[in-house]
Formats: C-alpha cells, structure tokens, sequence
C-alpha cells in the first residue's frame, strides 16, 4: 500500500512510518513541505496515495493560548487543507485528536459518541478540526488518544526523568486523570485498524488504567529507579496557562483494548534508558 505520512518527523509520525515500514510510504515534513500551503492538493494528487496519515499538528497547549494564530493554522488550517485533497483524490485519512476535546466534568470517562467541550484555546481548535473532517470527507478514521509520549518530541516522561536529574523535589498536579499512551503502541495500533477496514469514524485509542499526572510520575521515577520526592500539587497551585480537563479519561468501546499503561512505560523506559 502507499502511504504518505504527513509530519513523520515528530513523535507519533516517526513511530508510524517505523509500524508501517515494508509498505510503500511517501514521508511529508517541515521544511520540504507545509501541509498548510494552496499547492499541497496538487502534490497530493501528484503522489496519489492509497492513505493518508496526518501525524502533524500544534500541540503546545499553554502556548496555544496566546499563539493563536500559529495553534489555528497547525491544527485547524492544515486539517482542512488535508482533508480537501483527500476528499479530491478519493483517499481516506487517518487524523489524531485529543482528550483535550472535553472539559473533564464526566464521570466515568468518555466514549466516542460523547459531544466535545473543550475548555481550552488548544482543545478548542482540535475540536473545530474534528467538525470540519466531518464536513469535508466521510472516509476518515479520526483518532483520539491521550498523554502521548515517546521519542523524538517533548513529552511528559522526559520532562520528569530530566527534571528528576537535579535531585529537586518535584511537583506534579494530582487532580487531573487521563490515560498516558505510548506512542509506538499507538502507531501498532493504527496499523491494526487500518487493515481490519472497520467502519470509517471516531476511535478511542489509549494504553488502558486512568492515572494522575502525579501518580504517572511516580511510576517514572520508580521504574527509572531515581532518588527524588515527588509531591503533589493542584491544577490552582500549578498555575498553567490553559485551563485542562479534570478527567478526561477516554474509553475505547469499538477496538482491542491496548495494553496496561504502566506495562507500557516500562517498556519506553527499559528502551530509553538502556542508549543512555
């Protein structure tokens, strides 16, 4: 199958085309090309691929609140762009959203069906390219997931084990609960629905345990077997730029649930720290 893979760079795109490696893929990035740009619906159909995947996006979610115009155009301007010349050359598009699409006030967590309210300039923006993918094509697999990390790209993880270095006692917000996913157990997970050829729609696709940030720490600093104190803080003490859901805990009611997420950190873990 030829596959282009649109921001294969980043930390979700690079475990993508290294799932998808064996087929023929067709790898888009910054600065060789803006997916952004008028000219991307002529070099898409110059390229005709059998799939296309949107791996890119603007995910500095504190940023986003005052880089507006940069959060639109990563998140709202290129899905727009993609989904036109997908909808032109009749291929379908697998695009990521978030948990950042709800306000967190749901108990039990989120099902696909379940109607965003973001509470977020950055949520927001994920949420308006979600109606506008409706819109503009019916084969779409829109993807959201959760607490994403992995290499190649900033993320929670690293932060800590970095932040870990200096021996400082750590703060870490104990009132919001999501589901951390690991990126190349995202990327397998792509590829099985892909060729399951399920019913085109919205999935929820996460490693499986709602966590706190806080606990989630904890676990890194465990299994990275550091000497430092983790402390936890609240969402009013921390103080960040955009408001973030209290629990925004997504369940996957249509797919094979992916595996625990602390059996998945162990692994990121056991990989990273063994180049080290």
């Amino acid at each position: 199958m030829k596959i282009l893979i649109a921001g294969h760079k980043g930390m979700l795109g690079s475990a993508l085309a290294d799932v998808f490696k064996g087929e023929e893929l067709v790898l888009w990035d910054l600065p060789e090309v803006d997916v952004a740009d008028e000219s991307i619906l002529d070099q898409m159909v110059a390229e005709n691929p059998e799939l296309v995947i949107n791996a890119t996006g603007y995910t500095a979610v504190d940023l986003a609140e005052k880089n507006k115009k940069e959060a639109k155009k990563g998140n709202i301007t290129t899905v727009e762009m993609l989904a036109e010349a997908c909808e032109k050359i009749n291929s379908p598009l697998v695009h990521f959203s978030t948990d950042y699409v709800f306000d967190g006030e749901t108990k039990g967590g989120y099902e696909e069906t379940a109607a965003p309210k973001p509470i977020s300039f950055y949520g927001k923006t994920k949420a308006e390219a979600e109606k506008i993918l409706r819109k503009k094509t019916d084969e779409i697999f829109l993807i959201r997931t959760s607490g994403l990390y992995g290499p190649n790209g900033k993320n929670f993880v690293d932060a800590i084990l970095e932040k870990a270095k200096t021996g400082a006692p750590l703060a870490v917000v104990n009132d919001q609960i999501c589901k951390p996913t690991y990126s190349l157990d995202l990327a397998r997970a792509v590829r099985e629905l892909v060729e399951m050829q399920p019913e085109y729609g919205t999935y929820h696709l996460v490693n499986e345990g709602a966590v706190s940030w806080y606990e989630f720490a904890k676990k890194i600093v465990e299994l990275a077997q550091l000497k430092v104190d983790v402390k936890p803080i609240s969402s009013k003490e921390y103080k960040a730029a955009a408001k973030r859901p209290a629990n925004s805990t997504l369940l996957n009611t249509k797919m094979k649930h992916l595996r625990p997420w602390s059996e998945a950190l162990a692994d990121y873990l056991a990989r990273k720290l063994s180049k080290a």
